[in-house]
């Protein structure tokens, strides 16, 4: 099996992690390995530089090579806010 890329952010959130690749791909999978879920594609040229879960408000905030910020709803895998 041959890999492009790698986690480069890693965070966790309850049962499940929350992974950013180095080519900006953000996605969760089970603590077991199982279930591996992709949330969004990169926003940026490249790599996730920051990663940070709100388990309160059900979101996480990822940052990237881009200079800006994005807030996305982990259960509507959508972009809440952007900067």
């Amino acid at each position: 099996m041959s890999y492009t890329h790698h986690a480069n952010s890693i965070d966790f959130m309850g049962e499940k992690i929350l992974i950013g690749h180095t080519n900006g791909k953000i996605c969760t999978v089970g603590v077991d390995g199982s279930n591996m879920v992709t949330h969004n594609q990169s926003h940026c040229d490249g790599e996730s530089w920051g990663l940070e879960v709100i388990p309160a408000q059900g979101t996480f905030l990822t940052c990237g090579d881009d200079n800006q910020f994005m807030e996305v709803s982990i259960k509507d895998k959508k972009v809440l806010r952007c900067g």
